[in-house]
């Protein structure tokens, strides 16, 4: 296989990964973040309501396309130089 398709095969395996988790990770800051008294979020499943309701859909993807570009590439670049410099 060339390098050219392990680039390409690592970058979108790299962004199908980032588009399952990536809301997760949001909510996880989000949270992290949430340090007011009381808390606005009461937890996991009240703030993806309330981000779902303030937000829509898209609002569990804030910041999504910055983090696609760096995870292409990284992964990319990844598969695609392992068998470039992997001893044979």
């Amino acid at each position: 296989i060339s390098s050219n398709v392990q680039f390409i095969s690592g970058g979108v395996s790299g962004i199908a990964s980032l588009v399952m988790v990536y809301p997760l990770n949001m909510l996880r800051v989000k949270l992290a973040l949430d340090t007011y008294s009381p808390r606005y979020y009461g937890g996991s499943f009240p703030a993806i309501r309330q981000i779902v309701a303030v937000d829509g859909t898209k609002g569990l993807f804030t910041g999504l396309s910055l983090s696609l570009i760096g995870t292409f590439t990284y992964r990319g670049l990844y598969f695609g130089l392992h068998s470039v410099f992997k001893p044979k």
